[in-house]
């Protein structure tokens, strides 16, 4: 979790972001507060899709939401980026099934960190892998892994789903 002005410090806006918040170099959070039904949000530059519709906003700029209820989160997803999110959960004995949802209609990557799963030893080479995704939206994904625990807490999947999460909260 970071700050928007770390990931623009060259503008003023960003340094302007008070509630709103990167989770990760992929989604950006704005959250909703108590008596509010209305939000300025602020995007860095790039493409910037909503989590929720898949409705595309320029980056760069200020959007304005209306008649959001409190219990909605605003979340905007970077364009090329890859998210994998659990489709199925696993077992003490069998690994979960992850989906990976690719965002944009470009080359898109992310990344995914796999640990032991045991132990709180996550910075030791050979107790974790760092996998780095690539691929475009219904093509297979290219798996870069640095680390021995592939496959040990979760399955990636060899194609990556087409944009959007609408309908599946």
């Amino acid at each position: 979790v970071r700050p928007v002005f770390l990931e623009a410090p060259h503008d003023r806006r960003a340094w302007e972001c008070e509630e709103e918040f990167l989770l990760g170099p992929s989604l950006l959070v704005d959250p909703m507060l108590a008596g509010f039904h209305e939000r300025a949000v602020y995007l860095p530059e790039g493409d910037w899709q909503e989590w929720e519709s898949s409705k595309t906003h320029r980056g760069g700029r200020v959007i304005h939401l209306t008649d959001v209820p409190l219990s909605t989160l605003p979340i905007f997803v970077r364009s090329g980026s890859l998210l994998p999110l659990l489709a199925e959960p696993g077992t003490r004995r069998e690994p979960a099934t992850l989906e990976i949802l690719a965002y944009g209609a470009g080359p898109c990557s992310g990344e995914l960190f796999e640990d032991d799963g045991l132990t709180y030893d996550s910075m030791n080479p050979t107790q974790r892998t760092w996998h780095l995704l690539n691929g475009r939206p219904g093509q297979e994904i290219q798996v870069q892994s640095d680390g021995p625990f592939r496959g040990k807490l979760f399955v990636l999947p060899a194609t990556s789903s087409l944009p959007g999460l609408a309908g599946r909260h």
